[in-house]
């Protein structure tokens, strides 16, 4: 091995450097010590910035909507024309068909009518001449042209026109209704009627959706399962599946004030009501509604759902038809109603409700609970019929060799399933014999209502905020399309109702209202058995659905365009 005398000389003053540094290293651990520290401080620092971003985040950020979702909400029955003209008939065509299109004016979430395409409306002193001025910035949905007075003026004359065949048919007569100009429609009314802002928040079509179809073929028109209005939704497709139909609907860029926050709204429509639990838990809808008390008690293990619970003016009723000779006998219809007990019932057919003994309900413009009232009594009930001579032999009564019977025509419901079963029970008790007739919506209407082929009928109605009994009690509205479905006709009752439709004094609408309620409580065409709440099952994830006023069912979707699933950050305004 040799030895470079450089190398020798290098390394003397290596080691000289390492001693030296050797020398510090007590004060390079020193100076380790201190950054590691500093490098520690900063960390804590970081992680309590981050600890405490969250409090500050809220504390100067807040959450507000933004756009985007989609809502799916389940439905029962079958869509046949999402048409305003014809939807009235059609639960589904109805709550439907008004996401698409708009009205003169609407309701707000208190249940007042307020502006909608008209921006104004006055009412001449007679309260016979209505004028409406539109606002100019209503488009119709994927098309160029503007909503303006033509297309009101159609839309109500094709109404009115028999070859049209709407089931509104019979509101609008009478009513003359005229452009006064391009953006200003004149409604003169055949008597004053002061409820005819009621009538005016119908959704309106487009002419020019209709040129060149015949009235006879409106009906028919590819226009009611492709509508276009100038609502919060604009129609997309309509799905035929195998267990169920599909609506798609998307949000409309037009819509005044806003765009709805939610991109899409699908409805799932399915035949039978059981199937709306079962989607719901598969995920497949976000909500349903209509939602039954044993609905109601087998979702609260959802523990996303939240409920929103409001009342319909609207009341369920056992109608006899008092032509027939089954039911035209007064003291049998007045045993039959005092036969009914209405606690029971709900409670037996497990319905979210109130009970009710007259036609306008609690808290509305004409309720009195000073008036008479059929309650439950089983003895009363008993006697009258002995008095009348139909006699209890076995377990019916009967008279001159025939037994007292009757045949209670309903909807396939879960509901009224239950409630007919019911009253059936309740009427055996006094031995009054009841066949119960279950058929689907669309049959109940054309084959049974329509005619009048019924000897009684369960069925619910919609009286309106502000109640108008007049569609559902006058003598003209006897025959199809009139409502008045005991066939009863009383010429006292009738003037009061035409009253109470005619003036604008309160106090007069609610003695008159009073007055014609006391001849329908005399004379028995029907029993009034409750009012059900209305349920609605959402998601939680679904925010801004509020507790509106209703009207029809189709009130919860009041302020839709206010729903939101997505959120985005703001700061707050301090």
């Amino acid at each position: 091995m040799f030895i470079n005398i450089n190398q020798t000389k290098n390394f003397g003053e290596l080691k000289k450097r390492f001693l030296g540094i050797y020398d510090k290293f007590p004060n390079l651990l020193h100076v380790r010590r201190f950054v590691f520290s500093l490098l520690l401080i900063f960390v804590l620092i970081i992680i309590l910035f981050y600890k405490s971003w969250g409090r500050l985040d809220n504390y100067y950020m807040m959450d507000i909507p933004s756009y985007g979702g989609t809502y799916s909400e389940g439905l029962v029955g079958k869509v046949e024309k999402l048409n305003p003209m014809f939807a009235s008939t059609n639960s589904v065509d109805y709550e439907v068909s008004s996401l698409i299109f708009s009205g003169l004016l609407k309701r707000s979430e208190s249940g007042a009518l307020v502006p909608d395409l008209a921006y104004n409306y006055t009412v001449s002193e007679d309260g016979r001449e209505y004028l409406f001025y539109l606002r100019r910035n209503a488009r119709w949905q994927n098309h160029d042209e503007y909503l303006s007075s033509k297309d009101v003026v159609f839309t109500f004359k094709a109404i009115q026109h028999p070859d049209t065949k709407s089931p509104l048919k019979e509101n609008w007569k009478g009513v003359e209704v005229s452009a006064v100009d391009e953006w200003t429609v004149k409604f003169r009314l055949p008597g004053p009627n002061f409820a005819f802002t009621e009538m005016a928040t119908l959704g309106i079509v487009p002419e020019q959706a209709f040129s060149g179809i015949p009235y006879k073929n409106m009906s028919v028109s590819k226009f009611n399962l492709e509508p276009y209005g100038t609502g919060p939704f604009e129609f997309s497709n309509l799905l035929e599946k195998a267990e169920h139909q599909e609506v798609n609907l998307i949000g409309s860029n037009d819509y005044s004030p806003h765009p709805p926050y939610l991109d899409k709204l699908n409805f799932k429509i399915y035949s039978e009501r059981g199937a709306l639990m079962e989607a719901y838990l598969k995920k497949d809808i976000s909500a349903f509604a209509g939602m039954s008390l044993e609905e109601y008690e087998t979702s609260k293990k959802f523990k996303k759902m939240q409920y929103i619970e409001m009342r319909l003016p609207r009341y369920v009723g056992l109608f006899f038809n008092v032509k027939n000779d089954k039911l035209s006998d007064l003291a049998v219809r007045q045993a039959i109603a005092k036969a009914v007990n209405r606690n029971d019932l709900l409670g037996q057919s497990k319905i979210a409700g109130t009970t009710v003994y007259y036609p306008v309900l609690s808290g509305q413009i004409g309720y009195s609970k000073d008036l008479p009232k059929n309650d439950f009594n089983l003895e009363e009930a008993r006697k009258i019929l002995d008095d009348k001579g139909w006699k209890l032999e076995g377990d019916y009564r009967k008279k001159d060799g025939k037994t007292l019977e009757f045949e209670l025509l309903t909807n396939n419901s879960e509901e009224f399933k239950r409630v007919s079963s019911s009253i059936k029970d309740q009427l055996g008790e006094v031995g009054v014999k009841v066949f119960v007739k279950q058929v689907d919506v669309a049959s109940m209407q054309k084959d049974y209502i329509k005619p009048r082929k019924y000897q009684s009928i369960l069925i619910g109605e919609s009286i309106g905020s502000d109640p108008d009994l007049y569609s559902y009690w006058h003598s003209t509205q006897v025959a199809d399309p009139g409502v008045n479905l005991s066939v009863f006709s009383n010429e006292k009752m009738d003037k009061a109702l035409e009253t109470a439709r005619q003036t604008k004094d309160l106090n007069l609408k609610k003695e008159k209202l009073v007055s014609a309620q006391k001849v329908i409580m005399s004379e028995t065409p029907a029993v009034f058995l409750y009012s059900p709440s209305f349920i609605f099952g959402v998601n939680k994830n679904f925010k801004g659905i509020k507790h509106v006023k209703m009207v029809d069912p189709s009130s919860r979707y009041i302020g839709i365009e206010e729903w939101y699933l997505k959120t985005r950050k703001q700061l707050k305004i301090q």
